[in-house]
């Protein structure tokens, strides 16, 4: 019992440490432009700060001493950039030899591996968050233009780059790594084919409504590529001069302005593959018309103005009206399916909001859909309500929608609801649990003891078996248990490979002792048990918080988080 104590603390002192220190970088890469051996490549590297990086601080690249580094190799070899939207859309940062009030300095040493150091200026860090982009050779196109190229090892195999960032005094804030491998290249019979991005869902198309002088071109590639666009054919990419956003993606957009009625509008587009750097040698077209202006039923003013005109769709993907035009003419949509219980009410939340609601069919089965999503991510979360009234936890999942497209998440299920015959019985006494899940599923209930109000009991587990309109409900053996505090939860399974997440969490009492002051481990009450609930319950570690005592033993402490453990949905 000590052992396991001594265990358990260990595991949530070294949570703690984490929790306290966030020290890893996060999404490191380093993309190398070729993996032949003794070869110049350049190399695209980038990161996400965990932690801010003050005015003054570092960024270091410490590079194996196998890879070649030129004498002359300086900071016009090297660009920065920082996002703070995610990587959508990247900011220059001037670099200079030495840094100052506006100018990163950039420096390279060599002794027991190669640094290549980037100091921030004097007057602007970087913020935890953001990502951070650095190009090092003759790609350094975001600003400078580079000479130099870094040569790869002689010897094939894996060698680790490492990433760390530190304050002005050369303290450590946060660091990470990455792997570039250098292989032999491989010698083929036949031609290697050149491999450059494939374009698609070119939109806006065909004819759309008058009056949209605001409009959004967009479209997507089956690999990672940056695209341009010229307004005649024939133009080569590296001589076209409008982009698309972001610099690398798989899916581009950009809002144009101008338009005119009754006018045809054709954008020629060319992509570049990230990993190759070839670039499509033939124009993607992108063609539309606005309809002409409309003829209004109703007087003009005496400017000709029309005061009331028509209202209306937009056209093929648009969606209802819009006086000054829409830069995303098309519009998306998210169809859920699944299992639920027969004729319960499931009710579809886009980032927390309420937007739809279906009724599941006799089977259990829904469809629910949301549509006239523009462009760009979403959270969605799916419940049902059984004809009790009882609420299920949430179903969630996140989606990157784009523009004009029509996608479908299947093979939900979602969790059962779950109820208690009483909230407090004497040891003997009767207790069940029963709710709704999907017809003929396996539902498995368990019981789980809040340590601290009693001495430690085993988990239990109960089967049962829903009916073909969804009731389910299972009788609890209290005889077997001690007095305190129980927390029951459920899930349902449909198949061997189909099962839900945890039902809402429930709980009772045994012999009187009760549990009103007993907080939840669903901290936030967002119906998970996960890294944020985890967060807000550190901060009352080792206090009397009631909200944080889950056990209602007086203090926050590890038969808590215990608790919290068991219930964790992630």
């Amino acid at each position: 019992m000590r052992l396991a104590l001594f265990t358990i603390a260990g595991a949530l002192m070294a949570l703690m440490v984490l929790y306290a220190r966030a020290d890893i970088l996060s999404h490191v890469m380093d993309v190398i432009s070729t993996s032949a051996p003794d070869t110049e490549a350049t190399h695209a590297i980038r990161f996400t700060a965990t932690t801010d990086i003050p005015a003054s601080g570092h960024i270091s690249i410490d590079l194996p001493l196998s890879f070649t580094v030129p004498a002359s190799f300086d900071y016009t070899d090297v660009d920065l950039q920082v996002s703070s939207d995610g990587g959508t859309t990247f900011v220059d940062r001037d670099l200079a030899s030495v840094a100052d009030a506006t100018n990163d300095g950039v420096t390279v040493t060599s002794a027991t591996s190669t640094d290549i150091d980037l100091e921030l200026n004097s007057s602007s860090g970087i913020s935890a968050g953001d990502v951070v982009q650095i190009l090092l050779g003759t790609n350094a196109t975001f600003g400078n233009v580079g000479t130099d190229d870094i040569v790869n090892p002689l010897d094939p195999g894996s060698y680790r780059v490492g990433f760390v960032t530190t304050d002005s005094s050369g303290t450590e804030i946060d660091h990470g790594s990455t792997i570039d491998v250098v292989i032999l290249p491989v010698t083929l019979q036949a031609a290697i084919p050149i491999v450059a991005p494939v374009r698609s869902n070119g939109l806006p198309s065909g004819l759309i409504a008058a009056n949209n002088f605001n409009i959004e071109l967009s479209l997507e590639t089956d690999i990672l590529a940056h695209c341009r666009y010229a307004t005649s054919t024939g133009v080569l990419y590296e001589d076209m001069t409008n982009d698309f956003n972001p610099d690398f993606g798989t899916t581009f957009w950009v809002n144009t302005t101008g338009y005119q009625n009754d006018t045809t509008y054709t954008f020629y587009v060319r992509c570049v593959a990230f990993a190759s750097g070839f670039a499509n040698d033939d124009d993607y077209p992108i063609t539309f018309t606005l309809k002409p202006t409309p003829i209004s039923n109703t007087s003009a003013t005496s400017t000709g103005e029309i005061t009331n005109g028509p209202t209306g769709n937009l056209g093929n993907g648009g969606a209802g009206d819009f006086p000054n035009g829409s830069d995303v003419l098309y519009l998306s949509s998210v169809t859920f399916i699944g299992t639920s219980i027969p004729g319960s009410t499931i009710t579809g939340l886009q980032d927390g909001i309420k937007t739809e609601t279906t009724q599941a069919k006799a089977d259990g089965t829904f469809s629910l859909v949301i549509d006239k999503l523009e462009r760009g991510a979403y959270g969605f979360e799916l419940y049902t309500q059984d004809g009790r009234a009882l609420t299920s936890s949430l179903y969630g999942t996140t989606l990157s929608v784009a523009q004009g497209t029509d996608n479908a998440v299947t093979g939900i299920t979602i969790p059962p609801t779950i109820q208690l015959s009483a909230d407090n019985v004497s040891p003997g006494d009767s207790e069940s649990v029963s709710g709704g899940a999907p017809p003929n599923a396996i539902v498995q209930v368990s019981v789980a003891p809040q340590l601290g109000s009693t001495t430690q009991a085993a988990i239990k587990t109960y089967t049962a078996s829903s009916s073909q309109n969804g009731d389910w409900s299972v009788k609890l053996d209290t005889s077997s248990l001690s007095k305190g505090v129980y927390t029951v939860q459920a899930t349902a399974a449909i198949s061997t490979s189909t099962k839900s997440s945890p039902s809402k969490h429930v709980t009772f009492s045994i012999g009187g002792v009760t549990n009103a002051s007993c907080g939840t481990p669903d901290m936030n009450s967002d119906g998970k048990v996960n890294l944020i609930d985890f967060s807000i319950f550190l901060l009352s570690w080792q206090s009397t918080d009631a909200k944080a005592d889950f056990n209602c033993d007086g203090a926050v402490n590890l038969g808590d988080f215990s608790i919290m453990l068991f219930n964790w949905t992630g």
